[in-house]
């Protein structure tokens, strides 16, 4: 696979960050809400916590994903998953790094 060097770069840059990250991932129902909530607790007696969620709100918002999302209506997926990607890279320019 091809990468342009700066992307490529940037990717995989040495950036040292004083805190941390936790990601988690799972169905409806699977407990995400339950553990966060612990995670937050016990870090939160330490450590200044911020909790975030995917997709955004921008996300869930798009005309075209509101109607996907609710009544099913068609939408052309390669559109879906550029917003959906797109949604993945504000959230991080403008939550998690400059958490």
């Amino acid at each position: 696979m091809y990468l342009n060097k700066d992307i490529y770069n940037s990717m995989w840059s040495l950036k040292k960050y004083s805190s941390s990250f936790i990601a988690l991932c799972g169905f409806d129902g699977s407990g995400k809400t339950t553990q966060t909530k612990e995670i937050s607790h016990h870090y939160s007696q330490e450590k200044h916590i911020i909790q975030t969620f995917q997709p955004s709100n921008w996300y869930r918002d798009k005309p075209e994903v509101r109607d996907y999302l609710e009544s099913g209506k068609q939408i052309d997926p390669l559109l879906l998953a550029l917003l959906a990607a797109t949604d993945r890279r504000k959230h991080t320019l403008e939550i998690i790094e400059p958490s």
